[in-house]
């Protein structure tokens, strides 16, 4: 063997017979030999030796040393030769050449994967093997440790391996071994996870044995499919219609859990909320309907909803985007979203900048038709929003012009630069009045904006017309009717005015005479203006209207029968209440 430090010499012996009485020379020369030969960096000094031996008179034998470096590389057994020349003399060479042997007498161990990369399992635990070769002189024995770390981008832990600890050890060669199997075992499960690296080192070889390749890698391939989750959100879904075309209204799709596979969904489109969307809001006039498909990673999808826009009046419409019917395991956690039509036509140019059909909508009131409520105090509401962005803080005010049908729960709306397409709602309550007066239409009145901003401030805004509906129930209803017949008497202070009011009703249990006639008393107020008013008495407070405005007009009045008498009347005509004095 070379050894494994230092040199170690290799002797060749040079005889000679025959006449030895007298001195001899011969040269030698070393030269690698076999199907491994030597090379210079084998021996001592890096070089191939060479010289000369010369036997003195009577010399028979002289010894020729070549000396070996030693390693402790793994390498294969090397050959050398030693080639006797140029005897003196008339000496001869019968035997020219001999040869030598190094022998390797070193070990080394690598390690290498061998069932190492395979799915975990659901119950118990699978084994990972991995395979420990030994090279070079393997006729003693050899010991080394080894250990199991994770490694990757999502490496193992205690946890993923049998009895919850992290795998170490020690491997023993007997004499003549050349390999030997180390066995991981990972703990199966149910987890859904992502795959899962370790790596298996070899350390410390005993002897002279070295490691070559120290480590080998594994890989815990999760087999488990969990769910996949399904849920949808608006994303840009509530906006203008436009006023041509179409304009596209989106929703996200998100798929959440296992996205390994692929996955598909079925949506479809119907109209929702208080003003739904019909199949003439859309794109071709059919409710939209189709399929979400996710490839393997997928995480998220978009649904197009194409909106026509016109230019038709109406208010803003409501629609559901629904999921449904999705594939293999997943599931949908949110299966509705919302979108909003928003009407973008003005109403009779309110809120409006610039004219003609150019003009551009600023403030908007969500339903200008009228709402509805009842006596027993239930509400609707309204919205209003501007449709751009001030530089001020614009402010609107609120007022029920009718405070016996229905009140408002805000006196003034504030839009900031900050919050200023956010709708703001109103709510309007019904007001029992305990009279049966038939459903009374009222006006929510707005003001015009007010703000320092030039666009907006003084831009008027659409009122609201809302319903009341009565809720009295079996009383007797009668209707009469008023015409101003002569205001020949109407200049001077308190002038008094004869008004016949005929009266009928629709049962005759009320006592009163479909032909009998009514006088009001009533003064003129204020002389000195040349179109007098007209105050009619009551007891409570009266409405001042101009003369003008009643010569030759008939004004009805609904009203309740009190007692067995009518008590009085109270009407509107043209926001204008008449109020008449009780009658017998």
């Amino acid at each position: 063997s070379e050894g494994n430090t230092g040199s170690t010499p290799y002797t060749f012996v040079v005889n000679r017979t025959g006449d030895t009485s007298g001195s001899t020379t011969v040269d030698y020369a070393i030269t690698g030999s076999g199907s491994n030969p030597t090379n210079a960096i084998d021996v001592v000094g890096g070089v191939l030796p060479s010289g000369s031996i010369n036997f003195a008179p009577g010399e028979a034998s002289k010894a020729i040393t070549v000396l070996i470096s030693g390693d402790t590389t793994v390498e294969n057994d090397e050959g050398f030769s030693v080639t006797l020349s140029n005897a003196s003399g008339s000496t001869v060479i019968t035997t020219i050449s001999a040869t030598g042997l190094m022998r390797n007498d070193d070990v080394a161990l690598s390690v290498v994967a061998g069932d190492a990369s395979k799915s975990e399992g659901n119950t118990g635990s699978t084994p990972y093997t991995f395979v420990v070769n030994r090279t070079g002189d393997t006729s003693g024995a050899t010991t080394a440790n080894y250990a199991i770390t994770g490694s990757g981008s999502n490496p193992t832990n205690a946890s993923d391996f049998a009895g919850g600890v992290v795998p170490s050890g020690t491997i023993t060669f007997a004499a003549g071994e050349t390999s030997k199997t180390i066995t991981v075992l990972i703990s199966s499960d149910t987890d859904v996870e992502n795959d899962e690296g370790f790596s298996l080192t070899l350390s410390n070889a005993s002897g002279a044995a070295v490691i070559s390749g120290n480590s080998a890698n594994g890989l815990v391939q999760n087999d488990d499919v969990g769910f996949a989750s399904l849920s949808i959100l608006a994303a840009s879904a509530t906006k203008a219609e436009g006023n041509s075309g179409s304009t596209p209204f989106t929703f996200l799709v998100n798929r959440t859990g296992n996205t390994i596979g692929t996955t598909t969904v079925n949506y479809t489109v119907v109209g929702s909320g208080s003003n739904p969307s019909a199949a003439r809001d859309f794109s071709g006039g059919v409710l939209p309907k189709g399929v979400v498909a996710f490839a393997a990673g997928e995480t998220s999808k978009t649904i197009t909803v194409l909106i026509s826009g016109d230019t038709t009046l109406e208010t803003d419409e409501g629609f559901t985007v629904t999921l449904s019917n999705a594939s293999g395991t997943s599931v949908i956690a949110v299966s509705n979203a919302n979108g909003l039509i928003q009407n973008d036509e003005a109403a009779n140019a309110q809120g409006t900048s610039g004219s003609g059909g150019g003009a551009t909508e600023l403030i908007k009131v969500s339903s200008t038709k009228a709402l509805v409520t009842k006596e027993s105090r239930t509400r609707d509401s309204f919205t209003v929003v501007l449709k751009s962005k001030p530089t001020a803080d614009v402010t609107i005010q609120v007022k029920s012009l009718d405070t016996t049908e229905g009140t408002v729960d805000k006196s003034q709306l504030r839009f900031t630069p900050a919050r200023w397409n956010i709708p703001q709602t109103v709510f309007v309550t019904g007001v029992d009045d305990t009279i049966r007066d038939g459903d009374i239409t009222y006006k929510i009145d707005l003001s015009s904006a007010i703000s320092t901003d030039a666009t907006f401030n003084g831009k008027d805004v659409s009122d609201v017309w809302v319903t009341n509906q009565d809720n009295e129930k079996g009383k007797i209803q009668a209707q009469a009717s008023m015409a101003i017949r002569d205001i020949s008497n109407a200049s001077g202070s308190f002038d008094t005015i004869m008004a016949q009011v005929a009266v009928s009703n629709t049962r005759s249990s009320i006592g009163v005479s479909s032909s009998q006639a009514l006088t009001v008393a009533t003064r003129i107020n204020q002389p000195s203006v040349s179109v007098p008013s007209l105050v009619l008495q009551s007891s409570i407070p009266s409405k001042t209207i101009a003369m003008s405005e009643l010569i030759g007009k008939k004004i009805i009045a609904n009203s309740d029968l009190v007692r067995t008498d009518l008590a009085a009347f109270d009407r509107a005509f043209s926001d204008i209440e008449i109020l008449l004095k009780e009658f017998a």
